[in-house]
């Protein structure tokens, strides 16, 4: 969940329906309900959407398991943009389905697609829709990119499957990479945290 005043939004799989999901925080009553025919089911990782919304202003931003990305309306659910980021950036869906949450950074809405061609990481205007920018060719794990002033330097970090990649905020470039090939068969799943004197924790 992620909450808003006396509202809580989440995201729930109803049958073949992925819905996002709007409760009154106080008596749990359903407020508004937005709905896409969309259903992921692993043995492991059960069934549904597993990524949490983010709230930016007066607006949802949503990233479903099979990889619909959703802007809509804070207030009503109606939807303002949408786009299958899988299918845009022809990027195959991870095992446990898509949990990277949208990082909402000044006028960009960033996810962690898994692209190849420089479409790894990628931006779009978070008002229009409209791409941005990409980097990166590193395939997605189930981590969400997290915004970090690095040695004076602004930088989207990244926990993907071959290691952590640092990308310029206004145009996706990679700035440096750090390798984690020990452990390949641990999920990367962890948010790298940034401690002082410009180190960052990372964890399988």
């Amino acid at each position: 969940f992620v909450t808003s005043g006396n509202r809580a939004f989440t995201q729930e799989q109803d049958g073949p329906l992925e819905k996002v999901v709007c409760y009154d925080l106080l008596s749990g009553k359903r407020l508004w309900e937005n709905e896409l025919t969309a259903r992921y089911d692993n043995p492991l990782g059960g069934i549904g959407p597993r990524a949490t919304p983010t709230i930016d202003e007066n607006r949802l931003y949503t990233m479903g398991a099979t990889g619909e990305l959703q802007c809509l309306e804070l207030t009503t659910g109606n939807p303002i943009w949408s786009s299958n980021v899988l299918r845009t950036h022809n990027a195959p869906l991870p095992d446990w389905g898509m949990s990277s949450s949208p990082l909402i950074h000044e006028n960009l809405v960033i996810v962690n697609v898994g692209g190849s061609d420089g479409k790894s990481l990628v931006a779009y205007d978070k008002q229009s829709g409209d791409f941005i920018w990409g980097g990166g060719d590193d395939q997605a794990h189930w981590s969400s990119p997290i915004f970090h002033e690095i040695a004076g330097s602004k930088q989207i970090l990244i926990f993907n499957r071959d290691g952590l990649y640092a990308h310029n905020v206004n145009t996706g470039v990679i700035l440096w990479e750090h390798p984690w090939t020990k452990s390949t068969s641990y999920p990367r799943v962890a948010i790298p945290v940034l401690i002082p004197g410009d180190r960052i924790i990372m964890s399988s």
